[in-house]
């Protein structure tokens, strides 16, 4: 961290705008594919099979190459914390 706090500033904000857009992917899951409101929509393009849709989610987010299969580990991985 700086003296000034500009990287602990960036970090929550970063923090905060990876969680709207993970929102916002749920609600796309729910209300455009009906989905369920615990699952993104890419971690149910992975989970579903839907190549070609995965393939552009993944196009999209060109700096995660594997995006969908990463969402959909990660969001196991959540599922099994609380779990436990």
């Amino acid at each position: 961290m700086s003296r000034d706090g500009k990287n602990t500033a960036a970090h929550a904000v970063m923090d905060y705008l990876w969680r709207v857009g993970h929102a916002l992917s749920v609600l796309a899951n729910v209300v455009f594919f009906n989905g369920q409101p615990t699952e993104s929509l890419s971690a149910r393009c992975h989970r579903e099979g839907r190549d070609t849709l995965e393939e552009a989610i993944d196009d999209l987010f060109w700096f995660d190459p594997n995006h969908c299969y990463n969402s959909h580990i990660n969001e196991r991985v959540w599922a099994r914390e609380i779990l436990k």
